[in-house]
């Protein structure tokens, strides 16, 4: 979802690069606008990954588990890229 949004904002802007214009009337602008905030609401509710649920915190195992989740899918990581993409 993030690289569709991603392409089709890289119209606006090389027009606005090249002609001083977006060329897209305001309530298309404040459509695409609407559907980032949108797709970067829905991936961060969906991170809930990253919160560490009680039971993880009681347990230094599971918390051990839960850290070495974090570091192999690279999740902060992923998390920061994708919100700085949008």
């Amino acid at each position: 979802m993030t690289n569709t949004l991603i392409t089709s904002s890289k119209h606006y802007i090389l027009k606005l690069e090249r002609r001083g214009k977006l060329g897209i009337s305001k309530t298309n602008l404040l459509k695409d606008i609407g559907k980032v905030l949108n797709v970067k609401n829905s991936i961060e509710e969906n991170l809930y990954i990253l919160d560490l649920p009680n039971l993880v915190r009681e347990s230094e195992e599971l918390n051990l588990f839960k850290r070495h989740l974090k570091v192999n899918f690279d999740s902060v990581t992923r998390f920061k890229d994708l919100d700085s993409r949008l």
